[in-house]
């Protein structure tokens, strides 16, 4: 039997996880969405690069479905049937905290389905997610759920019609969590999320994704949408972190702690090298820079090899049809080899420091500063690699 025959052929989620199927585990999750919302009478739309340019002049990454839709809400071009996409995602949140051994709140990476359509088809758009969920990826209907505000009682009334629905859990979070803001002077949105249950402890949830109605004196009011491929895995299948159901868990192996955040930043610096991105301090290319020290940094304190960075690079590449694999393989390298050489030479002039003298330039951030800026390592690494030296 092929490898993968009985995903490919039946297009459905298979009972028992495997992480060395996620890239197929991903197609059907695609796939299905997309062909259930067009046969709808939804436009498809081609997704865009990661790199926002002129699609949202609000960010420089695309992290969002209506980043990439936004153009057909400000000109007014919303379809009258709605546009659909699956737009590859990038959110750069989880540089806050590179260096430290919290674990991400999320990913870096991710890709989203979603769409754009008229107000009046918020309930059209909450009846074919249902259907979507239940019917082509299987999800039980005990583990499904809505959270959303009692304030919303337009959205709420277009929900509760439909007999057999999910659970709908009011105001279990503050008002904010329903609102959104789109970096638009007058527009906002309020909305509801999707989530799915954990089997192993019902305590616990995956967020799947939202459906928004936009509103603004300028505009007419919108309903927009969005569900992450990798959150719909990791949510299926029970786990914890977004991360588990998404395509880089599939290329290194990792379980809780660093390994997961050198992941994470493989993953975005793959994708940033692809988008054109080159290393610099300024603007979208600062964050490749910043990614790319990172990357070093959980390369060398998780001790792994060269070979295998550049086997994961080209699998990763394989399995995104992303070309180029040898170059962007080269360049991380290249960067890597250039940090730990940086690394190295803050080692060897303070490795010989009494603890005394330790302790004092750990307490000293305009020490820390200092050294940061002449070895061109971060101060946090800075910090890690003064405070092992203890």
């Amino acid at each position: 039997m092929e490898k993968f025959e009985h995903i490919k052929n039946e297009k459905y989620l298979p009972e028992e996880f495997n992480r060395d199927e996620i890239a197929e585990y991903s197609e059907v999750v695609r796939s299905s969405y997309l062909e259930h919302f067009s046969n709808n009478g939804y436009e498809k739309k081609d997704s865009i690069d990661i790199v926002a340019k002129d699609a949202d002049p609000s960010v420089l990454f695309i992290g969002s479905t209506i980043s990439a839709l936004k153009p057909l809400y400000l000109n007014n071009e919303v379809p009258e049937n709605g546009a659909i996409i699956d737009q590859p995602c990038i959110r750069t949140q989880n540089l806050k905290n590179i260096y430290s051994k919290m674990p991400n709140k999320g990913n870096t990476v991710f890709e989203l389905v979603g769409g754009i359509a008229p107000e009046n088809k918020f309930s059209d758009v909450y009846i074919l997610s249902l259907e979507y969920f239940y019917e082509k990826l299987k999800v039980e209907k005990d583990r499904l759920f809505v959270k959303a505000s009692s304030l919303d009682k337009d959205m709420l009334e277009g929900m509760e019609s439909e007999g057999g629905g999910p659970e709908i859990e009011l105001d279990s979070r503050k008002q904010d969590y329903y609102r959104w803001k789109y970096g638009i002077e007058g527009v906002a949105g309020r909305g509801i999320t999707f989530a799915i249950k954990n089997k192993l402890d019902v305590s616990k949830f995956m967020s799947l994704g939202n459906i928004i109605i936009m509103e603004s004196d300028n505009h007419p009011s919108a309903v927009q949408w969005g569900y992450g491929v990798g959150s719909i895995i990791s949510g299926k299948y029970s786990k914890e972190r977004v991360i588990d159901g998404s395509l880089i868990n599939q290329v290194v192996p990792f379980s809780e702690g660093e390994n997961a955040k050198f992941a994470d930043s493989l993953a975005a610096v793959i994708e940033m090298y692809n988008s054109g991105l080159a290393p610099s301090n300024r603007g979208a290319d600062s964050y490749l820079k910043a990614y790319l020290r990172g990357l070093a940094f959980w390369a060398l304190e998780n001790k792994i090899a060269k070979d295998e960075i550049i086997k994961y690079v080209k699998e990763y590449c394989r399995l995104r049809n992303i070309p180029n694999a040898d170059l962007i393989s080269s360049n991380i390298i290249k960067e890597i080899e250039v940090h730990k050489l940086q690394a190295n030479k803050v080692f060897q002039k303070y490795k010989d420091k009494e603890s005394e003298d330790i302790g004092r330039i750990l307490n000293s951030e305009k020490e820390i500063s200092k050294i940061s800026n002449k070895f061109k390592i971060h101060p946090e690494e800075v910090k890690t690699i003064i405070d092992n030296l203890q």
